[in-house]
């Protein structure tokens, strides 16, 4: 089953890269999976470059990045979320052992995000900011999605969003990338799972 979902999930990715990303037909959407900014700066050139820690330079402040969650409402917070990254190579193997997904905890920060957001769309927006998009993956992965994981306890915690704490802050109203700290990764908790 969880292969399965790898495979949709892939398929789902590629189309929306392909498609821009969605939209309501009125507006053009952005294709943010292939920005000049994340296209020409993510890093490709090892099968480690997948991982979200080794991605930051893919994004960069004032980069749009609410697209699917946008919307949302209800009474708003500053909400850190941990990420799920689940990478596959071309063969649609797991990179990990063991079905195992990287976890990355507190490494998105959202400020201002809505009580009803769907979180699994606001990890589809990370996507396409982290530059997961077919075309800048490193050679021999064939693709990689995230997911927001687990329950509050242990998933996501209301807190102030800090530049100092969390690599990358978003602005839900503004609809922004606020702040990339590569600073902030050696404090982030990282973990197999």
């Amino acid at each position: 089953m969880n292969r399965f979902l790898a495979i949709l999930s892939l398929a789902l990715l590629t189309l929306l890269a392909a498609c821009g990303g969605g939209g309501d037909g009125g507006t053009p959407t952005p294709d943010l999976g292939r920005s000049t900014t994340a296209s020409s700066s993510c890093p490709h050139a090892q099968t480690a470059d997948i991982w979200l820690n080794n991605r930051l330079s893919c994004a960069a402040a004032g980069q749009r990045v609410i697209d699917m969650s946008a919307g949302a409402t209800g009474p708003k917070a500053d909400v850190a979320y941990v990420i799920r990254q689940v990478a596959y190579d071309r063969a649609v193997n797991d990179l990990l052992p063991d079905g195992k997904a990287r976890h990355f905890r507190h490494f998105l920060c959202v400020r201002g995000v809505p009580a009803n957001v769907d979180r699994q769309q606001l990890a589809a927006d990370l996507e396409a900011v982290m530059g997961l998009a077919p075309a800048v993956l490193p050679s021999g992965v064939g693709g990689s999605t995230l997911a927001n994981a687990g329950t509050s306890r242990d998933g996501y915690a209301a807190q102030p969003c800090d530049p100092a704490r969390h690599p990358i802050i978003v602005n839900f109203d503004a609809g922004v990338v606020e702040s990339v700290n590569s600073q902030a990764l050696p404090q982030l908790e990282i973990y197999d799972a």
